[in-house]
């Protein structure tokens, strides 16, 4: 069976995957998997719904999301050599990059220097440099 965006699937709010494909079996939705029924999937998590595709697939990107947190130089460096980097990026005291690893759709490992602290988090891979210093501006302010 082909699917696209608009394709039904089982999603568990909150998750970084797709429980399953949803599909028409008689007049109800099944898993593609194991055929269970909503109603069956959520006995075992009742956050579980049906959604298009592609609003699963922004809820994943939201879900894998994390805050910045604070790493070693050696940390930063690791990252550095770890995986080929993309979207090097350097103003003034500060540098960020990305590893060209995705954990999930565009949600990438983000490493992030000003002048001798380093942070690191998941997030889109379409940041620009000022957003990600802006996400850890806020980051330091309420934390």
């Amino acid at each position: 069976m082909r699917h696209d965006q608009s394709s039904p699937v089982f999603y568990i709010t909150g998750t970084t995957y797709i429980y399953d494909y949803a599909e028409m079996e008689g007049d109800v939705y099944v898993t593609r998997w194991n055929r269970k029924t909503l109603e069956t999937v959520r006995e075992v998590d009742p956050t579980c719904h049906i959604i298009p595709f592609k609003d699963a697939f922004m809820q994943i990107n939201e879900a894998a999301r994390t805050q910045p947190e604070r790493i070693t130089l050696e940390e930063y460096e690791r990252g550095w050599s770890m995986l080929p980097t993309m979207r090097k990026m350097a103003v003034s005291h500060s540098s960020s990059f990305m590893v060209n690893s995705r954990f999930v759709g565009y949600i990438v490992p983000i490493y992030v220097r000003i002048f001798d602290v380093c942070f690191m988090f998941l997030d889109s891979e379409y940041f620009e440099h000022e957003e990600i210093l802006e996400k850890i501006k806020l980051f330091v302010q309420t934390n």
